[in-house]
């Protein structure tokens, strides 16, 4: 693609001036040193303006419509998200405790190790558990419930729960160590084998809400850990999911109202936001309130012993 010469940082009339001798673009520029000599132009700062780096939208549309993504044995769930949850982005699961949003993370970290065909992307897992939400005996019993799912699967159970790695903070030092520490394991992870490709934190603002007193503090910290968790969606391309507890904030004119945490500062790394609701002991709701792709809608869902599964 031709550079211009009118996006150079040069003066109006110089530009005029090439202009008139027929020189309209940077490259046709640099081929006449008679030129760049007249006009005491630098070749090597035209050439590091040349080398801004830059991407067409054309090819941006295609990115994100190649996407991989994990499907969740959900239908309902897969369409609001367009076809899954998708790689190199961040999403957000916010809602009051016990309204789902935990399983929907247990039942990714397994649905991500299995081939494509089954809706996985034959990868690993990286839990990081800041609320002590991981059952060994709740994957279990998803494990079982996708090998009753599909006849042809036989996931070994021990090898399922070796594939997905678990850590726990129990301050906020250890969960900005942690982060981290995720960022170095995924740069040396060895190319032909079974790599990452899903990070849940679920929660991310337990930990934030519980050791930062201050609440001036708070969005520093929101920032600081979802940047670092964006650059490692692009750079490994694979899917972040996070879970966000409900709180209380007030509004400009004093009235109390309902949100997820971190407001602003998370909504700006966060690529899709969903709501959860209880609405019985197995019937569930999901609300999708931003996604750059799909419209605003609602869907239900429950929660069985076997996994996610939609409502019949």
């Amino acid at each position: 693609m031709l550079r211009p010469i009118i996006t150079l940082d040069l003066p109006s009339t110089t530009i005029t001036d090439l202009q008139k001798k027929g020189f309209y673009y940077v490259e046709d520029l640099l081929k006449n040193e008679d030129c760049l000599k007249k006009f005491d132009l630098n070749r090597s700062m035209l050439e590091k303006q040349l080398n801004v780096p830059g991407t067409l939208a054309l090819d941006v549309w295609q990115r994100d419509t190649q996407r991989q993504s994990i499907l969740v044995c959900c239908s309902e769930l897969e369409a609001v998200l367009g076809n899954g949850f998708q790689c190199g982005v961040i999403t957000e699961l916010s809602g009051a405790p016990f309204s789902g949003k935990t399983q929907i993370c247990l039942q990714l970290s397994i649905s991500v190790q299995l081939n494509k065909c089954h809706g996985g992307l034959n990868g690993r897992a990286i839990y990081i558990d800041t609320r002590s939400g991981v059952f060994g005996v709740r994957l279990r019993d998803i494990i079982r419930g996708y090998n009753k799912l599909f006849k042809d699967l036989k996931l070994n159970e021990n090898e399922a729960l070796n594939n997905i790695h678990v850590l726990a903070p129990h301050s906020m030092e250890d969960f900005l160590q942690i982060i981290d520490c995720v960022g170095k394991v995924l740069a040396e992870e060895v190319q032909n084998d079974k790599k990452t490709r899903l990070i849940v934190v679920d929660s991310l603002s337990m930990p934030i809400l519980c050791c930062i007193d201050d609440p001036l503090k708070r969005p520093y910290y929101f920032s600081k850990i979802l940047s670092a968790l964006h650059k490692l969606a692009l750079k490994h391309d694979l899917a972040v999911v996070i879970t966000n507890e409900i709180v209380t904030q007030v509004d400009k004119d004093g009235t109390p109202y309902f949100a997820p945490a971190g407001g602003q500062h998370v909504a700006d790394y966060v690529h899709v936001k969903m709501e959860s609701t209880k609405l019985t002991d197995d019937k569930f709701a999901i609300r999708l309130v931003k996604s750059p792709m799909m419209p605003e809608i609602s869907i239900t869902f429950k929660i069985t012993q076997d996994g996610i599964r939609s409502v019949s």
